[in-house]
């Protein structure tokens, strides 16, 4: 935790584990990203077939994800993520890895590419 610049106290039971499937991760990104973009394109790269409207969702929170770097003055072409250090804070040395993402975790675990373990 001293990593991640947080104070903790320690509970075993309060701390999450979980995997990615990057493969998956990166297709589906590329499957929104593209200019032939489209519910099957996604579809295709899915186990499970998702809604026009999950598709929508998708493509709106990836063009705001897109716009708020070009807001924050960030010029890198960074279409599947950023990822920087955490800063020292609270006595903590920081410097773990910390990911942006253009998809929420929670659609992740739902999409399957990624999956909270024991």
């Amino acid at each position: 935790m001293s990593e991640r610049a947080l104070p903790y106290l320690e509970n075993e039971q309060a701390y999450h584990y979980g995997s990615m499937n990057n493969d998956l991760y990166f297709d589906l990104i590329d499957a929104i990203r593209g200019s032939d973009s489209s519910l099957e394109a996604v579809n295709a790269v899915l186990d499970k077939p998702i809604s026009n409207d999950k598709y929508q969702k998708l493509k709106e929170d990836y063009d705001k994800y897109l716009k708020d770097l070009k807001e924050a003055g960030i010029t890198i072409d960074a279409p599947y993520g950023l990822m920087g250090y955490a800063a020292p804070a609270y006595d903590c040395g920081g410097g773990a890895k910390q990911y942006t993402t253009p998809i929420s975790l929670d659609l992740m675990i739902e999409f399957g590419m990624a999956s909270e373990g024991p």
